[in-house]
């Protein structure tokens, strides 16, 4: 199966606990069936070259199976909703008395728990992500945001286009955040983000960070190819980082030295 892009459309309800969201895929190959990974979704409704198909869902394989033949430049549109929970994977809640904050876990095969997609490290494509939140709600992912306008008391968030990448490497985070940030490579940029007040006065976690980026840009001989660098601290989080490509989170409020170093080198090395 040869998808080149995932489109994601989300609605966040921040209340229930819940979100909707328009998905479309697009193909580069030719396929006899369309198999998804998929992990408590509720799938509302699948079309594939705009007609409407039926489908069947398989729990125990983790995987929806859709009926009509893929061919390059076909366009698969589904649309389904989903719960958010507390379980430290997939797209989930974490909570702290200073308020929530929804964040993602994908690696190694947990993005079929947020958005249909071939969940497997060595399928690779790009995303465009698009997040309707709470207008005091902030919005991160691994790409800059290219717009954001309310509508409908609403704030929607577009990102740029991701590069090439697995769907584990994918992020989406939403909260109140405070954000400090120093440029790096010229313009790109290295930010340090929190929740409301958890954002450490001390620059030190960015220059540390930036530290490490120019020692493994200088020592691979190849610059850092993204125009910037999220370094998220994360309340809840079932393992000490994950270096999301654009987007490096942390367990705690105040990232340390060693997790950024560590997790930078990991970048470095591929």
């Amino acid at each position: 199966m040869q998808i080149y892009n995932y489109s994601l459309d989300l609605d966040i309800n921040s209340e229930n606990y819940t979100y909707t969201c328009h998905e479309v895929i697009k193909f580069n190959g030719d396929e006899e069936k369309l198999i998804l990974n998929s992990v408590n979704l509720k799938i509302k409704k699948i079309r594939l070259n705009n007609s409407i198909k039926n489908y069947k869902e398989f729990a125990q394989n983790q995987e929806i199976i859709v009926d009509g033949i893929i061919t390059k430049d076909s366009v698969a549109e589904i649309d389904f909703s989903g719960k958010i929970p507390e379980e430290l994977q997939g797209f989930y809640l974490a909570k702290t008395k200073d308020g929530n904050m929804f964040t993602t876990q994908f690696e190694a095969t947990g993005a079929r728990r947020f958005f249909p997609c071939i969940d497997n490290p060595s399928y690779k494509a790009t995303f465009d992500i698009t997040v309707r939140i709470d207008s005091d709600l902030d919005a991160i992912s691994n790409m800059p945001v290219e717009s954001q306008e309310n509508i409908s008391g609403k704030k929607v968030v577009k990102f740029m286009q991701t590069p090439v990448m697995s769907t584990y490497l994918l992020y989406l985070g939403i909260g109140k955040f405070d954000e400090k940030s120093i440029n790096f490579d010229g313009n790109k940029k290295l930010i340090l983000a929190a929740q409301k007040g958890h954002l450490t006065e001390s620059d030190y976690p960015l220059e540390i960070g930036k530290k490490a980026i120019e020692f493994y840009r200088n020592y691979f001989g190849i610059d850092y190819p993204l125009p910037k660098e999220h370094l998220i601290a994360v309340p809840e989080f079932a393992a000490g980082a994950m270096e999301n490509w654009g987007a490096t989170y942390l367990q705690g409020n105040i990232p340390e030295h060693f997790s950024i170093n560590r997790s930078i080198s990991k970048k470095g090395c591929g």
